[in-house]
């Protein structure tokens, strides 16, 4: 199934996430692995340079992009995320377009002007196949610096990303991203990137 076809049998997104069901995981080495680590690599680079329009192409239509507000509670009470409590994003992709038009196109957007300096960390992706042909469960850590002005220190986010990933022999097309940050409290002073 092509992945424009994927995407209109999905139907859209604008709810909340979809938690998918977990199938095989993917090892290391796997041709499906390799290409899904290559598209998060290559997605981090474009963020990093601020090519953010390149990076909209990397969006599936339906795509959903969330980051629920981390609470700290006790080990019985789960994890401490719950979106109906907040979410400090809750994007799709038109709510996305707005965000890199307001960057990129407008001299409004003063938390990103001058831009901040962004270096994104990748790391120990689990794969898994899910109960959607061409679609995988992608896992991963993150670990973002960025660096503001002349500042001398820099705010740091560690976070799990959940993010649904559409595979074909071309191309990777991500359409569901689920941050958990590791923070209670933000640890920089506003949310203007993209995670």
């Amino acid at each position: 199934m092509a992945i424009a076809e994927q995407s209109s049998a999905l139907g859209s997104v604008t709810s909340g996430a979809r938690t998918p069901k977990l199938g095989a995981r993917l090892r290391f080495g796997d041709a499906v692995y390799n290409d899904v680590m290559d598209f998060l690599i290559q997605e981090a680079l474009l963020l990093d340079e601020n090519r953010f329009e390149e990076w909209l192409n990397c969006l599936s239509p339906d795509i959903f992009y969330s980051m629920p507000v981390r609470r700290t509670v006790s080990r019985r009470d789960g994890p401490g995320f719950d979106s109906q409590l907040g979410s400090f994003l809750w994007d799709n992709l038109d709510t996305l377009k707005l965000r890199v038009r307001r960057i990129t196109k407008t001299d409004s957007a003063f938390s990103e002007d001058p831009p901040s300096r962004t270096r994104r960390h990748v790391t120990n992706l689990s794969l898994y196949a899910t109960e959607v042909p061409g679609e995988f469960a992608a896992h991963s850590n993150l670990l973002l610096l960025r660096n503001r002005d002349e500042q001398a220190e820099y705010s740091l986010v560690s976070a799990l990303r959940k993010d649904l990933i559409r595979h074909a022999p071309t191309a990777c097309i991500l359409s569901q991203r689920t941050i958990l940050i590791d923070q209670a409290s933000l640890g920089m002073h506003n949310i203007a990137i993209f995670l």
